[in-house]
């Protein structure tokens, strides 16, 4: 994988974190699974950065990756996100470091 965003969940006294995965993590299955290659698999790769956060265990941060930025692109996950752009923040494409 050699592009990568990350999608941060910023929760508040409205939205915890955990809600905020639910909604964040629905959103993404469903960008994923308009996104399938021919044979049912995904050109995204998924990250937990913050796993094992000692303030709740996925902690508050997910990392998309793919093999070209295109991929990243063409998954447009601001469309998908529209709806939680209060409680979501995601970067641009950024290459991964060697």
């Amino acid at each position: 994988m050699k592009f990568y965003l990350d999608i941060t969940l910023l929760p508040d006294a409205e939205a915890n974190l955990g809600f905020l995965w639910q909604k964040t993590y629905s959103q993404l299955h469903l960008a994923l699974v308009e996104m399938k290659t021919a044979h049912g698999n995904s050109d995204i790769a998924i990250s937990f950065p913050g796993y094992e956060d000692k303030d709740f265990p996925l902690g508050n941060k997910l990392r998309l990756f793919a093999l070209t930025k295109s991929q990243l692109q063409q998954l447009d996950i601001g469309k998908w996100l529209t709806r939680l752009t209060d409680y979501c923040h995601y970067t641009s494409i950024k290459e991964v470091p060697k």
